[in-house]
């Protein structure tokens, strides 16, 4: 069995490590990562070659649906120091969010359904959702990508 690497925010320097891995496969789930391979003609598949355009529709509508169950939270549950702290997240960017983190839950979990790799290395972002799942001892950390914090978490209440 070959193991398969999940490249999203790889650096030059492991890059260049993993270059040297016979036995391996490569997938990319951002444009940088995947440049980075290209220039090196290194063959590798795309987040893209995975997803349907019926799973981004899929996609989209749980999407919606999560905001929608946001927005039905009852409003007096959810106040700090009367702030309604639903009304502190942005719906644009919470979608922006899951439409950007739900495609790589999909695939990252259809290719451990497949069970055709003995191990599966992934960015610490995907990582941390599937460590602790029965898949875990297939799975490694390759490496560690910075949190993207959204515009709501950079909000300070002060009271």
């Amino acid at each position: 069995m070959t193991e398969l690497y999940i490249l999203e925010g790889i650096k030059e320097e492991e890059l260049t490590n993993l270059a040297k891995k016979n036995f391996s496969e490569f997938i990319t789930f951002d444009y940088e990562s995947h440049k980075k391979l290209s220039d090196r003609n290194i063959h590798h598949k795309l987040i893209d070659d995975y997803i349907t355009d019926l799973d981004r529709r899929e996609i989209f509508d749980f999407s919606n649906s999560c905001l929608k169950k946001i927005e039905e939270f009852n409003e007096s549950v959810l106040r700090f120091h009367d702030i309604n702290l639903v009304n502190l997240i942005d719906r644009n960017e919470l979608r922006g969010f899951l439409m950007n983190i739900i495609p790589k839950i999909k695939v990252v979990e259809q290719i451990l359904q497949n069970n055709n790799y003995e191990k599966i290395f992934l960015a610490s972002n995907i990582y941390e959702i599937f460590g602790d799942s029965r898949f875990k001892e297939n799975i490694r950390l390759l490496n560690t990508i910075p949190d993207e914090f959204m515009g709501f978490e950079k909000i300070d209440i002060e009271t």
